[in-house]
């Protein structure tokens, strides 16, 4: 009874360390990726949560509120696809592959790719990805740049 025990306890533990990331379960870590990706993008989320869902958010709080307040992205929302957790990564990481959606619309037939990190005890996105969609539009802000020696 004792050999069964401790081999419930190899296997919960081998488990938990593989996906999730931090002792999370890889599928409450893709509900908390999916929930704070669709949040970043969501007319309905404060500028507050979009910096606590965003890696470096406060250095990002200018590019953010450009966004929120740009008429060009009323209407515009997220839609994760797929969540693919990377096994074994420091600190643990995700590529998400998700649809922007314009009225509900997917802008391209394919969707876009990024990256999610597990910082703090939290899921955000990768501010490379946030910087690289921006870039997409013409030159990176200035938040985007790579710093100055």
């Amino acid at each position: 009874m004792r050999k069964l025990a401790t081999l419930v306890a190899v296997v919960a533990v081998a488990t938990t360390a593989c996906g999730g990331g931090g002792g999370q379960s890889p599928a409450s870590a893709r509900v908390e990726i999916t929930r704070n990706w669709e949040a970043l993008f969501s007319q309905a989320s404060t500028v507050e949560t979009k910096v606590t869902d965003l890696q470096n958010g406060v250095r990002h709080r200018p590019t953010i509120e450009t966004l929120v307040n740009s008429p060009l992205t009323k209407g515009t929302e997220a839609k994760v696809r797929e969540v693919i957790l990377t096994s074994g990564a420091k600190p643990p990481s995700a590529v998400v592959r998700y649809d922007i959606l314009v009225s509900g619309k997917p802008v391209t037939a394919n969707p876009f790719s990024g990256t999610a990190l597990r910082l703090n005890g939290r899921w955000v996105m990768a501010e490379a990805t946030l910087c690289g969609l921006v870039s997409l539009a013409g030159a990176p802000p200035a938040d985007c740049q790579p710093a100055k020696k």
